[in-house]
């Protein structure tokens, strides 16, 4: 039997060695660190696969069956993995000595740009002449150089353009062009070279990474399997899910800019009707400024490349979607040519000209050509060749202007009527291309999603959608257990108490939907609506938000962010009801029937819930924590085993907690210490585990930002900036009220160190201590802040702290009054503290300002006319205003810290955490934001019934099956 096992040991191990090796093969000239990490993980995964199939405890079928999924699950996944795509065409570059009538020379400059910058890729040709990345000829030619080696995908020639240049042949595979490089005003021409294809060498590591992920996935499967129960198969079918989410997403992109070019315009256009799916709107109307189109008569003559003539001017092709961008176009009958002019000469009018073998025609150019975006449209059509010249130009921003939700829009004209004949561009670094876009009735034109360059950023949301669709399973599994586990409970004595929890609960979620359908749209809400149309991110509102809710956004619209936090908020009242019923006793039977029945109703969490903001979502998936590790717990303590795909998903809400804030540390590592100390006692396995949770945590963001964030310069002076605000607001209220508390030399120092980063006698002036505001306003006035100014601003904070400890007291009360829901100001000086109008308690689709309802419209998706029932949502905003507070949770946190570590240690180290939390926020909130500590409000909501709970579950005591 041990010869057996050394056997299969060794087997597992050469068949992940073979794995590792099957995927490095096609890099092997060109290893990187990532590409030896990726070769590790996949070695890991097939090990750990065949370990846990040697070692299957279920039935034939349940293995078969596991398979079966991971079979699926590893093509979904395999085939979304981008592979080495190495097979490329011929290019060879000939400097033919011909040139141009006005060329001084026959110069031909050029080099290859490529961001992927492949060692592999060199030139090769005799009589040229190398220049740093810069081939030259310029003597003995025609000379041929050839490109040996392959690109990445957005790989361009570059050549200079100049009044020395000369005449080039380009071949790409079996297609040749040829290029008169001459131009009086230097400039450069960018030939998109082919994107590379699939050779044997990526279908290999295709192929490594499909079995890697089948192996370890059918391990995975197998062990879940064993038995096969409702969590087991939800957590399969949640993972199957992921990976169908990553094959679907694999191709989307952001919408970006949206540019259009109208060639039948025949007066300016004045206006941008928007559609958004629920028709148009007097609100989606955007104005224009442009020039118009006028088009050339017809050359009775088929087009050929020396027809056109330039002078002073510059023509930059423009190359139709999904191909490669050429110097030179052929106009046929269904597929016109596009070029952009630019004016090269400030001195010399700019002229066109298409000359045939009888005449010259001049096209006629706008007077205004150097300052407005001009464009020229060749069609050929049976009858001859056409050109029009085109400013009937529209840049819609993604900004403010344009979203994704954007399904069609119709462009009118100062005269009257809309403009025809549209195309869409879409510009980058990667090759300029344009779409004909097809006009429905009354000029509305129909918008076709274009395929931009990934970003990073985008990686890590398609990464975010595909956990959020994971997680969604799970809910709905979770769900379903706890609602079976009420019916049981209501089976076995306690009918009327499950069943009000039930039917309170289901009520209050369903009629909470209705009410704030389709989102409470808090007043930063937009933000990460805005950023994922643009496919990059800021630092304003942290790191994970809008990656998370961008994940949201590429699955599809903004209420499935509302689906899923009332799913959240759902799951953890239903679930802290059944630890509650399935452990107290009868006489303590009600409690959770004053839960979900008076408790819910009469607090804040209802707004928390259907909020779309960061700090809603950081207290929603907080209370999701705390209430799935404390149930694992009483469930280890009692059967010595948890179900490990539920640690996993733990892990990972940890993980997104800790890019969601980085305040979240301090109260996930209280968390998570004390939780498995309190599991396994003090000891070596403690250590470790806690070690290596502590070393997730910490790492996560730092590793997260440096992929999502390539400028880690423009990162980092982000990261100063808003490191700042949580030192401006007592700093700068000191000054106000400090002048005769704080020594002279002390305050001259705050005065002029709040002024590197802002107007500081502006800020004096306009000071509150609920927000900012007056530092949004001045900030843009200075510098960013250094490293030294933030050091100093820290080192000032804690000596005005010292030196007037009851002034620093009464400054973060009032600030922190408001953060619980009271205005504890008592500086002696009354300032609008009005929770009704807090930012917490804002709902963009109830604004009034056309403005903010536009911006609304355009960047959720959702209709114009906002809620289905505004008056309703108005009247949740207002109840809700008036049950904000979060001073019982203090005091109940306060308590259970202090009294409860004999008898209900877990509740006691959730307290403690926000206790931790609150103090966080007590030393450092910019402003007085309710939602700051939505966390505390729920949680805190919780922790006697979690107590509770743990009491009995400590007492030996049955609980109900």
């Amino acid at each position: 039997m041990n010869r057996l096992h050394t056997t299969r040991f060794f087997w597992h191990i050469a068949l992940a060695l073979a794995g590792g090796l099957a995927y490095l093969a096609p890099l092997i000239s060109n290893l990187s660190t990532a590409a030896l990490l990726k070769a590790a993980l996949a070695s890991s995964g097939i090990y750990l696969g065949l370990r846990c199939l040697s070692a299957r405890r279920g039935t034939r079928n349940a293995t078969l069956l596991a398979c079966a999924f991971a079979l699926v699950a590893a093509l979904l996944l395999g085939l979304s993995t981008p592979m080495v795509r190495d097979s490329v065409p011929s290019v060879s570059i000939t400097a033919t000595g011909d040139r141009n009538p006005q060329s001084l020379s026959s110069e031909v400059f050029v080099s290859l740009i490529d961001q992927s910058s492949p060692a592999a890729s060199v030139f090769k040709g005799d009589d040229w002449e190398q220049r740093g990345d810069v081939y030259v000829s310029y003597q003995r030619q025609p000379a041929t150089l050839v490109l040996q080696g392959g690109w990445s995908d957005g790989a361009s020639l570059n050549f200079v353009s100049h009044d020395h240049s000369g005449k080039v042949i380009v071949d790409i595979g079996s297609n040749r062009s040829t290029l008169d490089l001459y131009a009086a005003q230097a400039h450069s021409i960018s030939l998109a070279l082919p994107v590379p294809e699939l050779s044997w060498r990526g279908l290999l590591q295709q192929a490594a990474i499909v079995i890697a992920l089948a192996v370890f996935l059918a391990g995975v499967y197998v062990r879940l399997f064993s038995p096969l129960t409702v969590w087991n198969a939800g957590l399969a079918l949640s993972v199957l899910c992921t990976a169908a989410t990553v094959w679907t997403l694999q191709d989307v992109s952001y919408s970006g800019a949206l540019e259009i070019v109208s060639f039948d315009a025949p007066a300016p256009a004045a206006q941008a009707h928007l559609n958004t799916g629920y028709g148009y709107s007097s609100l989606l109307v955007i104005p224009l400024q442009t020039g118009q189109s006028q088009r050339s008569q017809q050359v009775h003559q088929a087009y050929d490349n020396n027809m056109l003539r330039a002078q002073a001017l510059r023509l930059v092709p423009y190359g139709r979607a999904q191909n490669a961008v050429q110097s030179t176009c052929r106009p046929t009958q269904d597929k016109p040519c596009l070029y952009e002019l630019l004016s090269t000469s400030a001195d010399t009018a700019p002229t066109l000209q298409l000359s045939t073998r009888d005449s010259n025609l001049t096209i006629p150019l706008p007077a205004d050509i150097s300052t407005r975006r001009t464009f020229l449209l060749l069609e050929q059509d049976d009858i001859g060749l056409t050109a029009t010249v085109s400013q009937a130009y529209i840049n819609l921003a993604p900004w403010n202007q344009f979203s994704s939700h954007v399904e069609s829009l119709a462009i009118s004209l100062e005269s009257s009527g809309y403009a025809q004949k549209n195309f869409r561009l879409q510009t980058s670094s990667h090759g300029n291309r344009f779409l004909p876009l097809q006009t429905l009735s009354d000029g509305e034109i129909a918008l076709t999603p274009v395929q931009r360059p990934t970003t990073n950023s985008l990686t890590a949301m398609k990464a975010m959608a595909a956990m959020v669709s994971g997680s969604l399973v799970m809910l709905l599994v979770t769900l379903f257990q706890a609602t079976r586990s009420l019916l049981q409970i209501a089976g076995r004595g306690r009918c009327v108490q499950a069943s009000l929890c039930l039917l309170a609960s289901f009520a209050w979620f369903g009629l909470l939907a209705i009410i704030s359908w389709p989102a409470i749209l808090g007043w930063d809400g937009l933000s990460p609506y805005v950023q994922v149309q643009t496919g990059q991110i800021s630092l304003w509102y942290g790191l994970g938000y809008p990656l998370f809710i961008g994940g949201f956004l590429l699955l599809g619209p903004g209420w499935l962010v509302t689906i899923w936090s009332l799913l959240v908020g759902l799951v953890i009242m239903l679930g802290v009801s059944v630890l509650s019923l399935r452990w107290s006793p009868k006489r303590f039977s009600w409690l959770p029937v004053i839960l979900t029945v008076l408790l819910l109703p009469l607090s804040a969490i209802s707004i928390g819930v259907v909020t779309h903001l960061r700090d809603a979502i950081n207290g929603l998936m907080l209370g999701a924590f705390v209430v799935l590790a404390f149930s694992l717990v009483i469930q280890y303590r009692c059967k010595k085993t948890v179900p490990e795909g539920a640690c996993i998903w733990l892990l990972i809400i940890a993980c997104i907690l800790a890019l969601l804030r980085i305040d979240n540390l301090p109260t996930l590592i209280l968390l998570s210490v004390g939780f498995i100390a309190i599991s396994f006692g003090w000891g070596l396995r403690t250590l470790v585990i806690s070690g290596v949770v502590l070393g997730i945590l910490i790492s996560i963001n730092p590793l997260v930002a440096r992929f999502v964030l390539p400028d880690q310069t423009a990162a980092a002076n982000e990261k100063r900036l808003y490191a700042s605000t949580a030192l401006i607001n007592p700093l700068t209220g000191m000054l106000i009220y400090g002048k005769e508390a704080l020594p002279a030399p002390l305050y001259a120092d705050i005065k002029a160190e709040l002024n590197q980063i802002m107007d500081v006698d502006h800020a004096i002036n306009n000071w509150t201590p609920y927000n900012v505001v007056y530092w949004h306003q001045t900030s843009n006035q200075r510098p960013l802040p250094s490293d030294a100014v933030n050091k100093q601003l820290q080192h000032l904070y804690v000596r005005s702290m010292i030196e007037a400890p009851l002034l620093f007291l009464k400054l973060r009360t009032a600030t922190f009054g408001t953060i619980l829901g009271h205005d504890w100001n008592s500086l002696g000086k009354n300032y609008d503290a009005n929770p009704a109008a807090h930012p917490s308690f804002h709902d963009h689709l109830l604004n009034p300002d056309p403005h903010w309802r536009q911006q609304t419209a355009i960047f959720t998706g959702f209709s114009t006319d906002g809620h289905p029932y505004p008056g309703a949502s108005q009247a949740l905003l207002t109840w809700n205003a008036k049950m904000a507070s979060s001073v019982g949770q203090l005091l109940i946190c306060l308590l259970v810290a202090l009294f409860g570590w004999r008898r209900a240690p877990l509740s006691s180290v959730i307290a403690l955490s926000l206790l931790a939390r609150s103090a966080i926020f007590f030393l450092f909130a910019p402003a007085s934001v309710f939602l700051y500590l939505y966390d505390l409000h729920f949680i805190g909501i919780l922790i006697p019934f979690l107590a509770i709970t743990e009491y009995f579950s400590r007492s030996h005591r049955k609980p109900i099956s």
